[in-house]
């Protein structure tokens, strides 16, 4: 059983230019009645990974030549050609797109042949891709189509080439779901089971979510419903999964008989991520530490501090726990709460995954440390933890006329592309720079950033040096096009 194909696909480009082209692709097998089975592809782009050229002044747009075949043998079944354009992008504000094509094929055995090439790269290079698929034969018995998980959906207005049974379905291009993914839509087809069950019969579908290796369903996140047979049944379906946590998953879809017989059965493999439900005092008194790595941490100062330190990069449900019972917990469930966070990271070796965060913490201190703080207390070192290096900073920390100033700068952030953050030094005393502006959601904003920097209140000795002041670079020019 076919489960979700997840490929990167790695296109360097040539010259000076160490940029990489990234493409995820995914395909899905439907079937059409009376016209035959039909795969959809699906092939996402990471923005972050191409060249653009300028639509205006402030706007941008990538260009990537596609040519998709369907092979059988040598033979050429089918192939589309294009040049996928990606929406006319804002400089500063690039995101994923994707591509949907689907093709109408017997069924059988083939090969899938890709060729991609961003055709702004300073220099082509078009690299291929290979990858055997099937089409079985729907039209004898019951069959269940693949599963295709949703980034959106919603009721079609006007026909277009993501609609399916009078929806807009826009596929989520991943195995794997974060911590941010709250709910997860999916979009299955039943096909054959008037034929099976009889025109109008009924029988019972069923879907949930089953833990991968020991199969058992997860309590809470599965669902019952009598169907009347029909030649193609759609189910669209939103499961909440924000208590999952993480671990490797099937999603399942089954067609059982009026005696609780699987008939036919779909199963998707995913990965979750998952640290946002809270540790609670009852969950960590089951938890025995006396032989692990934590057992060693016999002085409560210093592991409250450890856990302190754990803050950058705890999730929301985390950092409640901290803050709501680190005062008042005793030595033992401060042991237990410590390996719970790093055995949930790390289940094989989570005293090692502490380790190589402590020479994060470390390396924080160093750079970003004050007198009266620690590094993972400061904004740039909690950024720093959470984040990693940035891809490109700008330190202007002696301009004429503007506060010390940094721009930090990342390709990708999560699910973020070409994201920034603005730090600024308003003491001039200390190495404390404050969080001034991003465009990160969930982090402050300030639209008049580049008027607080330039404060008229910011003397340096040699303010009334013109020429000087002329010849520095502006910070939201960093900020356009960081370097």
């Amino acid at each position: 059983m076919r489960i979700l194909l997840l490929l990167i696909l790695a296109l360097s480009t040539l010259g000076t230019s160490a940029q990489t082209l990234q493409a995820f692709f995914d395909y899905k097998v439907f079937n059409i009645p009376g016209e035959g089975p039909y795969v959809e592809t699906h092939l996402k782009f990471d923005a972050s990974s191409l060249h653009y050229k300028s639509v205006t002044d402030s706007t941008i747009k990538a260009d990537v030549e596609t040519t998709i075949m369907i092979k059988q043998g040598e033979e050429i079944i089918d192939f589309k050609k294009m040049v996928i354009t990606s929406p006319v992008f804002d400089r500063q504000n690039i995101s994923d797109f994707m591509d949907l094509q689907r093709f109408l094929i017997p069924n059988g055995e083939y090969t899938f042949e890709i060729n991609l090439t961003d055709l702004n790269a300073p220099e082509k290079d078009t690299k291929v891709l290979e990858i055997p698929f099937e089409i079985q034969n729907l039209d004898q018995g019951i069959f269940i189509s693949d599963i295709t998980f949703l980034k959106a959906y919603g009721k079609a207005e006007t026909p277009t080439e993501l609609t399916k049974s009078g929806y807009d379905l826009v596929p989520f291009i991943s195995n794997y779901l974060s911590s941010d993914i709250q709910v997860l839509p999916f979009y299955v087809e039943v096909y054959n089971a008037d034929k099976y069950f009889g025109q109008d019969s009924l029988y019972v579908l069923t879907y949930f979510i089953e833990e991968k290796m020991s199969r058992e369903k997860v309590e809470g996140i599965q669902k019952f419903v009598r169907q009347e047979a029909d030649n193609v049944t759609p189910i669209l379906h939103v499961f909440d999964i924000s208590t999952l946590p993480t671990g490797d998953y099937n999603m399942v879809v089954e067609m059982r008989n009026r005696d609780n017989e699987t008939q036919a059965s779909r199963k998707l493999a995913f990965q979750r991520t998952n640290f946002d439900t809270q540790m609670n005092q009852t969950a960590l008194a089951d938890i025995s530490v006396d032989n692990e790595f934590v057992s060693r941490f016999g002085d409560r100062d210093t592991l409250q501090q450890f856990i302190y330190s754990l803050w950058p990069i705890a999730s929301k449900g985390e950092q409640n726990s901290i803050q709501s019972n680190l005062e008042s917990a005793d030595l033992k469930m401060m042991q237990q709460y410590f390996y719970t966070f790093w055995e949930r990271r790390d289940p094989d070796n989570p005293e090692a995954a502490w380790e190589k965060y402590k020479e994060q913490l470390k390396l924080v201190d160093e750079e970003f440390g004050t007198r009266i703080k620690h590094g993972y207390q400061t904004d740039r070192g909690r950024i720093y933890l959470r984040y990693g290096p940035p891809n490109t900073m700008q330190q202007r920390h002696n301009d004429l006329d503007a506060y010390p100033y940094e721009i930090w700068h990342y390709y990708k952030l999560g699910r973020f592309n070409n994201r920034r953050f603005i730090f600024w030094n308003r003491d001039l005393a200390t190495n404390d720079f404050e969080m001034l502006h991003s465009d990160v959601p969930g982090y402050v904003k300030n639209n008049n950033w580049t008027d607080m920097i330039r404060a008229s209140d910011f003397i340096w000795q040699d303010r009334n040096r013109q020429d000087l002041r002329d010849s520095q670079d502006k910070p939201e020019q960093f900020y356009l096009n960081p370097r």
